[in-house]
């Protein structure tokens, strides 16, 4: 019998680590089509290799419009152009997507056990994940930051390496303010270590000015304008990226500059509500992390890909309470890409994830009813958002259900009062 377990165990781990190899395969030119030919340049990661080398050659890094995150990690991505290839920056990024993701939903799940591989292959074929392959997104590698540093600075007691960690977490807010911000600030009000988000902050400070002094240029002062520009960009229709409620609010006829002043509002309401009443609110630390990376969706600058980290976080969590069910019913919304041209190979992939699932002991009991639900689900699914294709606006429907069904998700279960981040 044990060497039948480990045999399976093996089978698992070569399943997952054949879906990893494909899907790096698969999106190893990004989003190229074949309309576009077969090297559609470098997408997202680009944007920050081109901001790297300007900033080396002592030019200003935010003469890209496109380049909105903050100059820390400038260097890093200046040296990578020169040193690597195309083929292997992609490579490189989208390895770090697939291990940063489950990395990060690893460290701040309540699943302390070793990772099923089945629900990592679940995981990486999520299409918000997928999302950041299409894209040749730094999610996965800010995640990575993030994590490390997290544990450092608050599971070490030697200051070398908490401050190490400090500044790992100020490289990853300096390049994902808007994802990882209000998380890190949950963390330290949750540990009582509000100071430890000051000296994040500092230290960010720090890196931009020692490299604005190196460089000659003042990183500090663009970084700032870059910011406040975010909401004008907004307000003048010029900020395509927001993919959530607003655009279809502003498409039913409410005027631009009324969204973008509310999602400011609502942010900022929703924040503070969640950070200074967390006892009135009456839910644990795990929901509210969960909750503090949706805040973001209800801002001015969100992505689809911003989703991933949650997700992944979202699905270890209900496994761990014993919620496959509720894993299995969902699954068809978090695979159903945002554009119609994968509808029938992921619907193969769907297809496959349910057969799989059988076969961990977690979902080994589930009956085949849930299955029926999630296949009518996926059908339904489909259905509502070729409603909102026709009106060009599938991504920010798709965007805007998802946002309110892990809504749903972390304000609706009770899960034990005393779990609490590790």
């Amino acid at each position: 019998m044990k060497l039948n377990k480990n045999f399976i165990q093996f089978l698992q781990w070569g399943f997952f680590l054949s879906n990893a190899l494909l899907l790096l395969f698969i999106y190893r030119l990004g989003s190229a089509r074949i309309d576009k030919g077969l090297e559609p340049g470098m997408r997202d990661i680009g944007t920050y290799l081109r901001a790297g080398s300007r900033l080396l050659s002592g030019q200003n890094p935010y003469t890209d419009g496109a380049f909105r995150s903050g100059s820390s990690a400038l260097p890093l991505f200046g040296f990578i152009e020169d040193l690597l290839s195309d083929a292997q920056i992609y490579f490189v990024f989208n390895t770090m997507t697939l291990m940063g993701i489950i990395i990060f939903a690893k460290t701040f799940s309540s699943n302390k056990k070793p990772l099923s591989p089945i629900l990592m292959t679940v995981i990486i074929w999520t299409s918000s994940l997928r999302e950041n392959l299409v894209n040749i997104q730094i999610t996965g590698f800010v995640a990575i930051l993030f994590s490390v540093g997290y544990r450092l600075h608050f599971h070490y007691s030697k200051w070398p390496i908490t401050y190490f960690g400090l500044w790992l977490l100020a490289l990853a807010l300096d390049l994902k303010p808007h994802l990882f911000g209000a998380l890190l600030l949950l963390i330290c009000v949750q540990k009582n270590k509000v100071i430890s988000l000051l000296k994040t902050f500092v230290i960010l400070l720090l890196n931009q000015l020692i490299l604005s002094i190196i460089f000659g240029v003042n990183l500090i002062q663009k970084w700032v304008e870059r910011i406040l520009d975010l909401y004008y960009l907004k307000s003048r229709g010029e900020l395509g990226e927001s993919l959530t409620l607003w655009p279809i609010l502003e498409f039913m006829g409410m005027d631009r500059k009324i969204t973008s002043g509310l999602a400011i509002i609502l942010l900022s309401s929703l924040l503070t509500l969640l950070t200074l009443n967390q006892k009135v609110i009456k839910y644990n630390s795990l929901q509210n992390l969960e909750i503090a990376l949706l805040l973001p969706a209800f801002g001015i600058f969100f992505h689809y890909y911003d989703l991933a980290p949650l997700v992944a976080l979202i699905i270890l969590n209900l496994l761990n309470e014993d919620r496959g069910k509720i894993i299995v019913i969902i699954l068809p919304i978090l695979l159903i890409p945002g554009s119609f041209g994968e509808k029938s190979s992921v619907f193969i992939i769907f297809i496959l994830l349910l057969m799989i699932l059988k076969f961990d002991s977690k979902f080994v009991d589930i009956n085949y009813i849930y299955i029926c639900i999630s296949f009518c689900i996926w059908i339904a699914y489909s259905i509502f958002m070729s409603v909102f294709e026709e009106y060009n606006l599938r991504q920010q429907g798709q965007m805007t259900c998802i946002v309110f069904l892990l809504l749903s998700l972390s304000l609706g279960r009770r899960i034990n009062r005393r779990s609490h981040i590790a």
